[in-house]
C-alpha cells in the first residue's frame, strides 16, 4: 500500500507542472482572452454590416439610384440600449416633445436627491412620443423623486423655430399672433412639401430650419440646402402668413396655455403681398392656384438693433 501511494505521489509530482500550466492557461483564457475574442467577433460582425452598407451605397451611386434610407428607429434603439437606464427622464404625460425638449438642448436639474444631480445636462435624445428623454451623465435613479425639477435652458431664435412650418392665408392679418387665424389656409409650407407632423422629433416632422451659422447684420435666413415648399390646398389671394414652432398650435393662445405648456405657441405673423411694403414679397401675384406647388426660395428674419 505504501509502495502504491508513493508511486501515485511520484506521478502527481511529475504531472504537477503540466496541471499548473493547464490551470493557468484556462484561467487566462476565461479572464483575458475570451472577453477580447468575443469583442473581436462583435467588431467583425459590425464591420461586415458596415461593409455591406458601403457596397449598397456604392452600387446605388454607380446605378444613379438613391441609397435606401437609414433605419433611424433601429439606430435610436441601439443607442438607447447602450445608455444606462438611470440616464432616462420619463414623463407620465408623454409631453416632453410638446414642452419643447429637443436633442442637443441644455437642461437644468434642481431638487435632486441630496443635490447629486443638480446642475446642467445635455439632452442626448427625445423619444418621438414624448414619453422620455436621455440626458448625459445623470447619477442614480430619480424616478421616485417628486421634487425633481427640470428646466429647459435658454435657446436662440433659430433653436426656438427649429422644425417649424408656416401657413399662408387669405382674409385679414390678426392684430396679435396669439389671436385665432382669420380666413382660409391657402398653403402650408414644410420641408420638401412633405406632410408636416407637429410634435415629432427632427427628421420625422419634416419641419423647416434656419441657418444660425450664416447670421449677418441681424438677418437670420432659411437653411440654403433646404427646399421650403407646399402643395396649394385652395385657390385664393394670399394676404398674410403665420410661422409656427414645431408644435404648430393653431387657434387662439391664452396666458394659461403658455403657463401650462412651456414652449407651445411660439409663432409670429407677417404680411404678404407683391410690393416691398409687405413682410413677405411674392413675385408678380399673390394669387395661388390649388394643386400647384408653392416654393419659398428665400425667407429672412431681420432682428432690429437695440437702440440705446
Amino acid at each position: 500500500m505504501t509502495h502504491r501511494m508513493g508511486a501515485l505521489g511520484d506521478a502527481l509530482e511529475r504531472l504537477l507542472p503540466f496541471l499548473t500550466f493547464v490551470v493557468v492557461f484556462t484561467a487566462g483564457w476565461f479572464w483575458f482572452v475570451q472577453p477580447r475574442f468575443d469583442a473581436y467577433l462583435r467588431a467583425r460582425t459590425e464591420a461586415a454590416a458596415l461593409e455591406e452598407r458601403a457596397r449598397t451605397m456604392q452600387q446605388a451611386s454607380e446605378s444613379g439610384q438613391l441609397a435606401p434610407p437609414a433605419d433611424l428607429e433601429r439606430a435610436q434603439r441601439e443607442f438607447e440600449a447602450r445608455v444606462s437606464a438611470d440616464d432616462k427622464v420619463a414623463d407620465s404625460g408623454n409631453s416632453l416633445a410638446a414642452r419643447g425638449f429637443r436633442q442637443g438642448d441644455v437642461v437644468q436639474i434642481s431638487g435632486s436627491g441630496g443635490g447629486t444631480n443638480d446642475g446642467y445636462f445635455t439632452v442626448l435624445s427625445v423619444q418621438t412620443d414624448g414619453s422620455y428623454m436621455i440626458l448625459s451623465n445623470v447619477v442614480g435613479n430619480e424616478s421616485a423623486n417628486a421634487a425633481l425639477n427640470i428646466r429647459n435652458f435658454g435657446k436662440s431664435l433659430s433653436d426656438i423655430l427649429y422644425d417649424g412650418c408656416f401657413r399662408l392665408y387669405d382674409g385679414s392679418q390678426p392684430s396679435s399672433p396669439d389671436d385665432v387665424e382669420d380666413g382660409d389656409m391657402i398653403v402650408e409650407v414644410s420641408l420638401g412639401s412633405a406632410t408636416f407632423v407637429p410634435g415629432a422629433v427632427s427628421a420625422a416632422c419634416y419641419g423647416l430650419a434656419f441657418d444660425p451659422t450664416a447670421v449677418a447684420a441681424g438677418v437670420l435666413a432659411k437653411a440654403a440646402a433646404e427646399t421650403w415648399s407646399g402643395v396649394i390646398a385652395l385657390t385664393g389671394d394670399v394676404a398674410w402668413g403665420r410661422f409656427y414652432d414645431s408644435i404648430r398650435k393653431t387657434g387662439a393662445i391664452s396666458a394659461g396655455d403658455l403657463t401650462s405648456y412651456p414652449g407651445i405657441g411660439v409663432r409670429f405673423d407677417f404680411s404678404v403681398g407683391t410690393t416691398n411694403n409687405s413682410d413677405l414679397v411674392l413675385a408678380g401675384t399673390n394669387r395661388l392656384v390649388a394643386a400647384a406647388t408653392h416654393t419659398q426660395s428665400t425667407f429672412q428674419l431681420t432682428i432690429p438693433q437695440y437702440a440705446t
